[in-house]
């Protein structure tokens, strides 16, 4: 990672470390996604040393773990740092943690290889399918969106019943083959932070096409209440139907009186 800083130059370090808006870091971000790399990975590193000992024959006596333990070890304390601070960076996912798993995955076999074949098959199995059994009955993650199948029918089909241009604050609704005459605007994931910073916007953002007028219909949660990025649309949008959490709102042809 130093030498990519390094070699990529002035532009490259600038775009990682001074672009506003996009430099925010969370620890709690950084841990959800390694307890998420985790979860991933054990299943595969319990087996891996087994899976060597079986595809290669190597014995507990093969000078191979001397070798494998340090490079293992040296890899996994100098990458898992630097990922844990990537991964902390807002957008990032939990493959940010590969090059960590690589190095735990030569760690385990230095370690796991040195016991004998049939000291490491029934434990290392057993470790496994109790993990990948648990991901798979859903006691970690979600197996069954049948759920969240049922509530994005519904506010689609209130949300295609609005006129064009409509915009809502459910990303998915705005996809562009679904809404043929309504720009496609999708805000980034680091939106709110460039308000935050109050850094100027093409034509004042979301706000600005909210004053004018420029949708016809909306379609917003209530959880955010009557308000799209600063701006309360009951000035210029008259609701209509509140239903499942989300509320439409239909264009004014003029503004109330303040």
């Amino acid at each position: 990672m130093f030498l990519t800083l390094l070699c990529g130059g002035e532009l490259y370090r600038s775009s990682l470390f001074q672009t506003a808006g996009t430099a925010r870091f969370d620890l709690g971000t950084g841990w959800l996604n390694l307890k998420a790399a985790l979860l991933r990975s054990l299943p595969l590193l319990l087996l891996l040393p087994l899976l060597v000992r079986v595809r290669w024959n190597i014995t507990p006596q093969s000078p191979l773990p001397t070798l494998l333990l340090p490079l293992g070890l040296c890899g996994l304390l100098s990458s898992l740092p630097l990922s844990l601070l990537t991964a902390s960076k807002l957008g990032a996912g939990y493959y940010y943690y590969m090059t960590p798993a690589l190095y735990a995955g030569i760690l385990c076999v230095g370690l796991l290889i040195q016991f004998p074949r049939n000291f490491l098959l029934w434990p290392a199995l057993t470790c496994a399918l109790i993990l990948q059994g648990g991901v798979l009955a859903g006691f970690w993650g979600q197996v069954n969106l049948s759920g969240q199948s049922r509530l994005l029918a519904f506010q689609w089909q209130h949300f295609q019943s609005l006129p064009e241009p409509r915009y809502s604050s459910n990303f998915s609704l705005n996809l562009p083959w679904l809404n043929p005459n309504s720009p496609p605007i999708i805000p980034a994931f680091t939106y709110s932070d460039l308000r935050n910073q109050h850094i100027p916007l093409e034509g004042d953002g979301l706000a600005g096409i909210v004053r004018r007028k420029d949708w016809k219909s909306l379609y917003l949660h209530d959880s955010g209440g009557p308000w799209l990025d600063g701006v309360n649309v009951i000035n210029f949008y008259e609701p209509l139907h509140s239903n499942h959490g989300m509320t439409s709102y239909q264009r004014r042809e003029n503004n109330p009186d303040p």
